[in-house]
């Protein structure tokens, strides 16, 4: 016989004046069948509903379909998070015992998430996994789960973009009553760049908002996984989710030749940058390969509810004068990528030696990482015999790293911020104001970009 799935649907609350065009969608478990949900995979991951159309896994077997509301908190410090409402009525942990706790492996439907490490004051973004993408495929390869490696017990995940924040000060203490006003909220105004997330969240998910912006996951509970491992007739789904995770590892297990090309470069000019810097050059080379994110401006709702964001500031705070432009966490995607952008005053590197002795400002830090780039760059342009056809000795002489200040550098060497719109539309984000060239995030910034033909 058949089983039949049902929803068990837990309701949320109506809206705000300017907020009439956002419809509501409840919070929910959706217990499915394949045949249930196909659909909706074919339209955002065509070649994975093609494989388990292949298998034409038994109707009984089932799925999970999960909403969380932004700022929702799925996986921290290693242990994910169910709905607590939904927990006991599904015996969710029973259903994804494989995982022991941790993140389960699944496939995002809709809207957004991202990873991070949180530690030492700092958030450390990792990944950003949009619809299409599939979540913890590598998990197939853990078993028994004790083997699990530490650093993922340090990950969290949270619903839409977590490293987001404004170009344009948003911490002014009397514009933010108004929000607080408006809005019926207690939560003290940001001091630092992405401790604005947590207002974003309680904006988001306040019911005067009527904010319906979630995140949707396929999940596979335990039968699933039990036939990825062990059932031959399955064979073909396991190896496409594998090599997925097998070919998003490309550049950590590149890593010594690009630190090589990296010694190489210093030997040739004789730079002799401080240990803080050569880890920052080094992340930018991470994000200029597409591994680690960086930045770049917000120009849908795909990671957050932005378009709800920047009307709140802009009517209930009265960010009137400035452009509302956003900043989240982006990956360069190649030859064909829109720039992406790191951040002196938002470091997310993930090595971070101390700084020396010796006075420094931002703008000496710039004209330091622009010699590592020239002379890496340089490196690249030609190379040895050995290095000849490297995609990364291709890949390179194609970027451009540009590097920015709101104050006018005597050298010559570091541009102005007020030059970035008229290089970059998003940071516009087609709104009026002027742009706000002086925010702390440009206040000595890297712009990633393929290079002018």
């Amino acid at each position: 016989m058949t089983r039949v799935f049902t929803d068990v649907v837990v309701a949320l609350e109506p809206t705000y004046p300017w907020c009439h065009s956002m419809k509501h969608r409840p919070h929910q478990v959706t217990v499915v069948s394949w045949l249930q949900v196909r659909e909706r995979v074919a339209g955002v991951n065509p070649v994975l509903a093609a494989l388990i159309d292949d298998i034409d896994p038994d109707p009984n077997l089932p799925l999970y379909c999960v909403n969380y509301p932004y700022g929702a908190l799925l996986l921290e410090h290693g242990k994910w998070r169910f709905p607590d409402s939904m927990t006991a009525q599904h015996d969710l942990p029973k259903a994804f015992c494989y995982a022991q706790g941790g993140m389960p492996t699944g496939l995002v439907l809709a809207g957004a998430t991202e990873l991070f490490w949180a530690g030492d004051g700092r958030i450390f973004p990792w990944r950003v996994l949009q619809a299409g993408m599939c979540l913890h495929a590598d998990g197939l390869l853990v078993e028994p789960v004790e083997t699990v490696p530490v650093p993922l017990l340090a990950l969290s995940m949270t619903a839409g973009a977590r490293s987001i924040c404004f170009i344009p000060c948003v911490s002014d203490a009397y514009q933010h009553k108004n929000l607080l006003r408006d809005f019926g909220l207690r939560i003290p105004a940001p001091r630092e760049l992405l401790q604005q997330w947590s207002v974003f969240k309680a904006l988001a998910q306040h019911p005067a908002s009527g904010c319906d912006w979630q995140v949707e996951l396929l999940l596979f509970p335990s039968t699933w996984i039990e036939r990825l491992r062990h059932d031959t007739a399955w064979r073909a789904l396991s190896l496409h989710l594998l090599t997925e995770a097998w070919q998003r590892s490309g550049y950590a297990r590149h890593l010594p030749f690009y630190h090589y090309l990296f010694s190489m470069a210093q030997a040739h000019k004789q730079l002799k940058s401080s240990a803080h810097l050569t880890d920052t050059f080094k992340h930018l080379l991470a994000i200029a390969s597409g591994y680690s994110l960086g930045f770049a401006a917000a120009t849908d709702d795909t990671l957050a509810p932005v378009s709800l964001l920047q009307q709140a500031y802009m009517h209930s705070y009265g960010l009137k004068k400035y452009v509302p432009t956003l900043m989240q966490p982006a990956t360069f995607a190649g030859s064909d990528a829109k720039p992406v952008y790191y951040s002196l005053q938002l470091p997310t590197a993930f090595e971070f030696s101390p700084r020396g002795k010796q006075v420094s400002n931002t703008l000496q830090d710039l004209r330091e990482l622009h010699a590592l780039f020239v002379a890496f760059r340089d490196v690249m342009s030609h190379p040895s015999a050995l290095l000849q056809g490297a995609p990364a000795c291709v890949q390179w002489p194609q970027l451009e790293l540009d590097f920015f200040h709101s104050k006018v550098d005597p050298l010559g060497e570091i541009q102005l911020t007020d030059q970035l719109p008229a290089q970059d539309a998003g940071l516009l984000c087609d709104a009026m104001g002027e742009f706000c060239k002086t925010g702390t995030f440009l206040r000595g910034c890297v712009r990633i970009s393929k290079a002018a033909e």
